[in-house]
């Protein structure tokens, strides 16, 4: 039977902190940001919670979710209040407009962020494909690589050779005279 070997490191824990590489860290707010409106809506459907989010963009884009909608969820925490006749709000006519064009924002937003995390798991599984593609990191060409890929590569390289070493130094002493016809 063949072992599978991952292609991927699959989901793991990651340090909380900044990230450097602004396509990464796009991709990061996109992903993050369809989970919190995702992870609202739920709250609102299993508890009936009136909620609004807000969230602005480095580039001062505002993205908003809210249920009902975010105009009546602040208008409730502003005014204190879920009554019709709040400020804001001078009519029913006006703030059924209102509701209407806020949840075809909060529509508009949703599949914007959801077009972008397809985009991003397109990338993603090309990226895993290509690097599939190569076989072995060490199969690789380091003809193309940068002084830093090479200075990992080399760091690689070398932590191989100290396990290889590692691992040799743990075998049986009379492992060399086991018969071996050069088949693995």
């Amino acid at each position: 039977m063949e072992a599978r070997t991952m292609k991927t490191k699959g989901r793991q824990k990651i340090e909380i902190k900044r990230i450097e590489d602004n396509n990464k860290r796009h991709a990061s707010f996109s992903k993050r940001k369809l989970g919190l409106f995702i992870k609202a809506a739920e709250l609102s459907v299993l508890t009936g919670a009136e909620l609004a989010v807000l969230v602005f963009s480095k580039l001062e884009k505002v993205f908003s979710f809210g249920s009902p909608s975010c105009e009546t969820a602040l208008d409730r925490y502003l005014y204190g209040s879920s009554d019709l006749s709040a400020p804001s709000t001078s009519n029913g006519k006006e703030l059924l407009l209102g509701s209407m064009a806020a949840m075809q924002e909060q529509q508009q937003n949703y599949l914007e962020a959801l077009n972008g995390l397809e985009e991003v798991n397109v990338k993603e599984k090309k990226a895993v494909d290509e690097a599939s593609d190569l076989g072995f990191w060490w199969d690789r060409s380091f003809e193309n690589m940068g002084l830093d890929e090479l200075m990992k590569f080399e760091a690689a390289l070398l932590g191989l050779k100290e396990n290889v070493e590692k691992k040799s130094k743990e075998l049986p002493s009379n492992f060399s005279s086991l018969p071996f016809d050069g088949h693995i």
